[in-house]
């Protein structure tokens, strides 16, 4: 005998434009698979502060790895 869900659920509606339908279903179905893409779970960031050049090594006295875009 399986075990049922006993997990209350709601349905919900909501409008996507129909030209972003095949976008949608596709996050659709990679939120019911739990797959985990984009946004980081966690705090936000907070108080990130741009480094001038040089002032890194000041305050660490280890000099700054290189520049890396992302």
């Amino acid at each position: 005998m399986e075990a049922q869900d006993t997990t209350p659920t709601k349905q919900v509606t909501v409008e996507v434009p129909e030209a972003r339908l095949a976008e949608f279903y596709a996050f659709y179905g990679r939120f019911l698979a739990g797959e985990r893409r984009g946004r980081r779970m966690g705090p936000p960031h907070r108080g990130h502060r741009c480094h001038a050049p040089g002032e890194r090594e000041a305050e660490t006295g280890t000099p700054a790895g290189p520049v890396t875009e992302v």
